[in-house]
């Protein structure tokens, strides 16, 4: 990280930005001149003259590449701070330096409000509220679309202010610790800065959980983690080598952020040769797909465990092949595959653009629009926008991104804090769903809490399919419920030839269908009985509790204990003959 207080601060900044032209180097003398004037006899509180951050904010974009306007809006990123500034307007500044540098430098001055979301009292209540994320994310979003170049500025000047949270006292360095774990780290990732994300999200981790950091950065040392890897790229370069195709393996360092949710994920310790992720970088997008090729021929892959980010780009920019391998037994090692300008937009996101990267591989930004009545507008952890019916859950979200997304779902994670499944979304709230490797599938209880119907017909879908029997068993003790209501037995020959009937003039092929149905909640118990009810009221169907049956030690029936109550000893219990002619063991009061 480039520090502010260095001697020769203007010098140091001139050396950073000599890849500019001449006349470049003139405006950015222009803007820190226009820079101490505004900020004449301002002190930070640090100490230093407040200039020497504006200085320090340049020179991270300068480290970036930047265009001299973005260098220049840098220096000027505050001069319309009225606590910290003075005697410079932003007419001064469209006059001087045009309209391309003042409106960034308004738009970077409205964005400044995004360092006090988070208040310095220490309130708890206050800190775990959302409703300060919530009023300003629609804006925040809106800049995205409007001046994501802004953001980009922002972000540099949060990295910088990260330096000296040390001086702050423990409530505001907790705050801004916050602000930046929960606004700006999921925008950094948004526009594809995953560099500056990392070096964001580690800051702030270090401080909102200091003991739990110390303990993953003596857990997975850089050094041990790069030994642990060494032989591994190594054969995979040599394969690469060997097969002539040119590629460079290099092993990237995660964060100790990272580092921390993985641990949590699968609340175990990371191998420290899986803390070092493998990244082949090539020349051609088809040298890619080579590289895939002999990856595999070295270690096998996991077949559902590919990805082609390149045929289909996260929103991000993010471009990529990448696979799972075996390899260990037990142990699946990651390796990204990606061409050298996916791997500068990898890091850089929309500033790689300044690195030469086309403009056709950056991110994109689609507008926020305002939701329409019973609407609510939630955003990915990438800031993309999904529009869900009023009172959605984290499941409907999970289900409006993808069905094999809400099959694996297993919690969420709501503008930086856990929550539950069942808990009602607003409109702003930034939401990461939480998967498991494992496909443990939906819950039925789901039925109950979801609110769109695309998520109800993925989940019935699932049922349907992965456990029909299961579906129509529950369906037959629902209508075996219903109708023992009036003394008729669902076990009866009679009973269920006109369950059959029924089936048919509702639209099923069979009444095993119609089961299904009602189990899965797509048909109501107490309609089909009612139909079914009067033309069997009466006859051999009705009868009262000898269907019961009493003893089942003299039954050579088979048999099985309700999923939906459980019985145990010394529980009353009753039991019921089923669609497959076997017997359903309840509690008396199921």
């Amino acid at each position: 990280m480039l520090t502010a207080d260095t001697p020769n601060s203007e010098q140091a900044l001139l050396a950073d930005a000599a890849y500019l032209s001449p006349d470049d180097t003139i405006v950015v003398r222009r803007a820190l001149a226009m820079a101490q004037k505004a900020h004449a006899g301002k002190v930070r509180i640090e100490g230093c003259p407040y200039v020497e951050h504006a200085i320090a904010v340049a020179r991270i974009l300068a480290s970036w590449h930047a265009p001299v306007e973005i260098v220049a809006t840098g220096l000027l990123h505050d001069v319309l701070k009225e606590n910290y500034a003075a005697g410079v307007s932003l007419a001064m500044v469209e006059a001087e330096f045009g309209p391309a540098v003042s409106d960034l430098v308004h738009e970077v001055s409205r964005l400044g409000r995004l360092g006090h979301i988070y208040p310095a009292s220490g309130s708890e209540d206050r800190l775990d509220s959302a409703k300060y994320i919530i009023e300003r994310l629609p804006w925040v979003a809106s800049a995205l679309s409007r001046s994501p170049l802004a953001v980009v500025v922002k972000i540099a000047d949060r990295l910088h202010n990260a330096q000296s949270t040390h001086v702050h006292v423990p409530e505001r360095k907790y705050a801004f610790a916050a602000g930046s774990m929960n606004i700006f780290v999921p925008f950094a990732e948004r526009l594809g800065m995953r560099a500056a994300k990392r070096e964001l999200e580690d800051g702030a981790f270090c401080i909102l959980q200091p003991d739990r950091c110390g303990q993953i950065v003596e857990t997975y040392p850089l050094a041990a983690r790069q030994e642990s890897v060494a032989e591994i790229v190594q054969r995979l370069q040599q394969a690469l080598d060997e097969q002539g195709i040119p590629a460079q393996v290099i092993s990237r360092a995660r964060s100790y952020y990272n580092l921390y949710l993985l641990e949590t994920a699968q609340r175990s310790p990371v191998l420290l040769h899986l803390a070092h992720p493998i990244v082949v970088i090539t020349e051609g997008v088809s040298t890619c797909y080579q590289a895939m090729g002999v990856i595999h021929q070295v270690w096998p892959p996991q077949p559902d465990q590919i990805r082609d980010y390149i045929a289909a780009p996260k929103p991000n920019g993010y471009r990529a092949l990448h696979t799972f391998v075996r390899y260990q037994p037990g142990e699946d090692l990651l390796i990204a595959v990606r061409q050298r300008q996916m791997d500068l937009v990898a890091d850089f996101g929309l500033t790689a653009w300044w690195r030469g990267v086309p403009e056709i591989l950056l991110p994109t930004f689609p507008a926020w629009r305002d939701p329409p009545p019973g609407k609510i507008n939630v955003l990915t952890p990438d800031g993309d926008l999904m529009m869900l019916t009023k009172g959605a859950t984290p499941i409907d979200f999970a289900y409006a991104i993808h069905a094999g997304l809400g099959h694996q779902c297993t919690g969420a994670v709501i503008n930086g804090r856990m929550a539950s499944l069942n808990q009602p979304l607003e409109s702003g709230d930034v939401v990461k769903i939480l998967t498991s490797r494992v496909g443990v599938g939906p819950s039925l209880d789901w039925l109950d809490i979801i609110k769109t119907s695309k998520a109800r017909n993925f989940i019935r879908r699932w049922f349907k399919a992965e456990k029909p029997e299961e579906m129509e068993e529950k369906g037959w003790s629902l209508l075996e419920a219903q109708l023992r209501e009036s003394g008729i037995l669902l076990a009866s020959p009679q009973a269920a030839d006109q369950l059959e009937l029924v089936a048919k003039r509702a639209g099923f092929e069979s009444r095993q269908d119609l089961l299904i149905a009602i189990g899965l909640g797509k048909r109501k118990p107490k309609m089909i009985a009612a139909a079914m009810r009067k033309p069997l009221q009466g006859g051999a169907a009705a009868t009262s509790l000898q269907a019961t049956i009493v003893s089942l030690a003299r039954s050579d029936l088979p048999q099985r204990l309700a999923a939906c109550c459980r019985p145990l000893p010394p529980d009353r219990i009753v039991g019921y003959v089923t669609s497959r002619n076997a017997v359903t063991i309840h509690r008396a009061d199921c």
